[in-house]
């Protein structure tokens, strides 16, 4: 009879004993690209948890190179609306959900008490791995839950 028991155990299910999806995982970059070398990748972090914990902002933004984009390409837009308004940027190009819930977790949301949080992540998850939207969305929400 044991013998039953631990043969049916053995034909479960493996979802049972399956990894959470990388999408909720929070991990830090592990891949360089061309335009982010992992190096940068870190010290880009290190220096949000730097603005973080001064805990000044009021208005942080959060994501990949989209929100990292106002800097540059909307840098007039930037300096004229957000700015004034005590605005941190904090995304990073390439980064998807699992990279910037690493982030929060490990300094990045330091010591602030934000009236407002804008977040643009998980483009990168559509494009770079094989999860569904659904798994995406969960990804997403573990940052707004963050």
């Amino acid at each position: 009879m044991p013998w039953i028991f631990i043969a049916l155990v053995w034909l479960m299910p493996a979802p049972a004993f399956a990894a959470e999806p990388l999408s909720v995982s929070p991990q830090p970059r592990q891949q360089g690209y061309p335009w982010m070398p992992l190096g940068r990748w870190f010290a880009m972090h290190a220096d949000d948890v730097a603005l973080a914990e001064a805990g000044e902002s009021k208005l942080i933004f959060l994501g990949d190179s989209i929100t990292e984009g106002w800097e540059t390409d909307g840098l007039e837009h930037w300096s004229r609306h957000f700015v004034p308004r005590g605005a941190v940027d904090f995304g990073i190009s390439g980064d998807m959900t699992q990279h910037l819930l690493w982030r929060l977790e490990n300094g990045a949301a330091g010591r602030l008490d934000p009236a407002a949080v804008v977040m643009l992540i998980g483009v990168n998850n559509t494009g770079f791995t094989d999860e569904p939207p659904p798994v995406i969305a969960r990804g997403i929400r573990a940052n707004v839950d963050k």
